[in-house]
């Protein structure tokens, strides 16, 4: 008679945000539990608040308790973010940072009692009779076939294995360790608890109608060894962090735990810190509702498991909370157990009964193995973002914060929330809400985003390939004949007249290229924003030195995704005015003068700067047109809030217009040089001849091939290496980029390039928003 198998039961040791968003979970997925909360209330009002942000608050979707968050959370109208110095004065700003988030990522961040959220998710729960209260669990027992664990009631609960949610001082993992250091003392570190470092004590808490705070106003406010955190609530609620660095890094056992008189003299002693210019923290302490003083550690443990216990959330993980991330990892950690458990249970016929410790043991390792990375980086994170706004290294922190901002790193803050927020997982084996975002998460592109560390390989590898053109072009174009590869430039030879226009017009290639790129949003505080500055470099150094430069300068730059790509419209219209202005006319009338050429030559160098100046003159000026009524000349898209448009692709038709006129011109110059060997010879004198040939030679793009190619093959890497497209339309794009030097030549090369970059991109965004 065969053995009836132990049914599958899980026991969850804490009623947290980890355990409660597990147990939804488990419902959702007809997975039993039981949850055993330590203290008597499931949602005690302990003062603190929560961020959750769009990779948690999808998985809070993927099991409907998200419509419940958002009907208590705060997402607010106005979302001003501030970043201010010890003064309170502002350093910089980040308007509609809770809608700019919502629009990239899909979900408003939001911000609001931590109470709240355990609420939403223990009413959630269709059998309350799970949740048992005052169980601190005392002991488990481990068995071939399941768990055994005793609170400190006296009461006993079985299962097949145990998660512990029960935060940094888990009781369940000082179980693990007690039981592996009977049976198998290699298990973990000896002295890893001991280890856990705390760099910072923690005043947070909860105020409520502070008189001089602005609904919507988010600030973080630096300070030499303190930094504060304040964010908006519902209904008037400030949420507020005071961070101050202790003495000395402490560790385990030592470090400190507060009483509420450590707490009052704490307040005593920073009252008069300024959050901002005109409010104290002493403004905002004594409004409060509730506050807490404790120490904040940081750790993410070497193993979350033994034997049939796991770890997640604090207990496994635990950042600073500066970066808002502690929940969200938590609900990360939760929904990756579970993704592992269906995929055991759908190999298993669909049941998990009877499941040995050895099956228990793989899928641990899988979730550890899933999320150990990602919650490194979490906490990393978290740590410098601490150090930068605490003034650890002064100089640093100045020159980041206040040459950022006035290089208009206005997205610095929209960037380090989405570098994070993308990276997020998701409960596998349910659907993906329908929720429109412009940005995908990592696991809806193409391909998955390659490594950090192959690519700083690949960078370093290509800066250094820059830099040696830069010193060897000249020696490399006398040993490689390139013009002798392209039979247009040859058949140009026998008319130096000729030779220019075609060496002039293909130049318009880079010049587009830096101009766009300078206008675009994403590159408003890299060196690709200086694109008069390489412009104005291409005819005193050459072509050949100012795209190494440029290949160099864009490794520094992020490379674009659909929320960075957005360029002002009116900006977009400009250029081609600019171009024909500025550039074509001027190039023009040097090739054509008879007489003063040298003289028109040496004007004409400032012409490819000319251009790039005359587009943000044309842009300024129409939208001073544009906001006068009667004027003439109306570029305006109608509304009056342009904060938010970037997300319209407003710019993508007008960009496309541009690409394809100057892919049609490149292209078309190319194909009639290869049919147009004999040009009929103009009588012009020998020294204007020289003057022509000497100066326009500098700017044949075809002696800076070898750059351009690489360039543009690393364009295509980057996008690779991003997940926007696949290997092989990386590989299929490669060919074409190498085949297209013949068929269409390097200038019309690099703009198709560009032109399909821009609208890939551009899709990836329709992923969602268009649902």
């Amino acid at each position: 008679m065969a053995v009836p198998k132990p049914p599958f039961r899980v026991i969850i040791a804490g009623g947290g945000i980890a355990g409660l968003t597990l147990a939804n979970m488990f419902e959702k997925f007809d997975i039993d539990y039981v949850i055993l909360e330590a203290y008597k209330d499931i949602a005690p009002p302990v003062g603190a608040s929560i961020a959750l942000k769009p990779n948690g608050l999808l998985i809070l979707d993927q099991i409907g308790c998200y419509d419940g968050v958002a009907k208590v959370a705060h997402s607010s109208a106005d979302g001003e973010a501030w970043v201010r110095d010890p003064n309170g004065k502002p350093i910089s700003m980040q308007r509609l940072l809770y809608q700019h988030v919502g629009k990239r990522h899909g979900y408003n961040m939001l911000f609001f009692d931590r109470q709240w959220l355990l609420k939403v998710l223990y009413d959630h729960l269709r059998s309350k009779d799970k949740v048992f209260v005052n169980q601190k669990v005392q002991t488990i027992t481990t068995g071939p076939l399941g768990v055994e664990v005793k609170t400190a009631c006296g009461d006993i609960f079985s299962g097949s294995m145990v998660i512990g949610a029960d935060g940094i001082h888990s009781a369940v993992r000082q179980e693990m360790r007690r039981l592996a250091d009977e049976h198998s003392p290699a298990g973990f570190r000896p002295d890893e608890e001991d280890n856990v470092p705390c760099y910072y004590q923690c005043s947070f808490g909860i105020a409520q109608n502070v008189e001089k705070w602005k609904d919507g106003e988010q600030t973080h406010t630096c300070g030499h060894g303190k930094a504060f955190l304040v964010a908006p609530g519902p209904g008037g609620r400030v949420y507020w962090f005071l961070f101050i660095k202790l003495p000395r890094v402490m560790h385990g056992k030592d470090i400190p735990k507060f009483t509420k008189q450590d707490e009052e003299k704490l307040v005593a002693e920073n009252r008069n810190l300024l959050v901002k210019e005109n409010l104290t923290f002493g403004e905002i302490f004594d409004q409060r509702v509730s506050s807490t003083l404790t120490s904040l550690h940081e750790v993410v443990y070497e193993k979350w498991f033994y034997d049939r216990m796991m770890l997640i959330g604090d207990s496994a993980h635990k950042p600073n909370p500066i970066g808002g991330m502690g929940g969200n990892g938590a609900i990360e950690s939760a929904a990756e157990l579970v993704n592992h458990l269906l995929d055991v249970r759908s190999e298993r016929q669909g049941s998990l009964d009877g499941i040995s410790t050895a099956e228990l043991q793989d899928i641990f390792q899988q979730v550890q193995h899933a999320r150990f990375s990602r919650a490194s980086e979490v906490v990393e994170q978290a740590h410098e973002l601490q150090a930068l706004f605490s003034y650890e290294r002064p100089f640093f922190s100045q020159a980041v914060l206040r040459i950022g901002a006035l290089l208009g790193a206005k997205d610095a803050t929209l960037a380090r929330i989405g570098g994070l927020v993308v990276g997020g997982t998701r409960l596998k084996h349910a659907p993906i809400p329908r929720r429109p975002r412009v940005i995908p998460f990592d696991y809806e592109l193409p391909a998955a985003p390659l490594g950090a560390k192959s690519h700083m390989a690949v960078r370093v590898v290509f800066t250094l390939v820059m830099i040696a053109l830069l010193f060897t072009t000249e020696g490399l174009n006398r040993t490689v004949p390139w013009a002798g590869l392209f039979p247009a430039s040859q058949h140009l030879l026998a008319n130096s007249k000729a030779q220019a226009s075609f060496f002039a017009i293909q130049l318009i290639s880079p010049l587009l290229v830096w101009v766009i790129e300078a206008h675009r949003v994403g590159n408003q505080a890299s060196l690709l924003s200086l694109a008069s500055l390489f412009a104005l470099a291409t005819p005193f150094l050459g072509i050949s030195r100012a795209v190494p430069l440029y290949a160099i300068a864009l490794t520094t730059s992020p490379l674009i995704n659909a929320a960075l790509r957005e360029i002002e419209p009116k900006a977009v219209k400009s250029i081609l005015p600019a171009l024909v202005l500025a550039y074509v006319i001027p190039s023009i009338v040097i090739i054509v003068q008879a007489g003063g050429v040298e003289e028109c030559t040496t004007l004409w160098r400032f012409a490819p700067a000319l251009f790039s100046l005359s587009t943000t003159i044309i842009w300024k000026a129409a939208t001073l047109l544009s906001r006068n009524r009667g004027g003439a000349i109306q570029l305006s898209d109608g509304e009056n809030d342009k904060e938010l448009d970037r997300y319209k692709d407003l710019e993508l038709p007008f960009l496309n217009i541009t690409y394809f006129i100057a892919f049609i011109a490149l292209t078309a110059t190319h194909i009639l040089a290869l049919f147009c060997a004999n040009v009929s010879h103009v009588d012009i004198a020998t020294t204007a001849i020289e003057v022509i040939v000497d100066q326009f030679a500098k700017v044949n793009l075809m002696s800076a091939l070898p750059a351009v190619i690489l360039l543009e093959l690393y364009s295509v890497y980057e996008m690779r290496r991003l997940g926007q497209i696949t290997t092989i339309t990386a590989v299929l794009a490669a060919g074409f980029v190498l085949l297209a030097q013949i068929l269409v030549g390097p200038g019309a090369a690099w703009i198709g390039l560009w032109f399909w970059r821009e609208n890939t991109v551009a899709r990836l965004s329709t992923l969602n928003d268009k649902q």
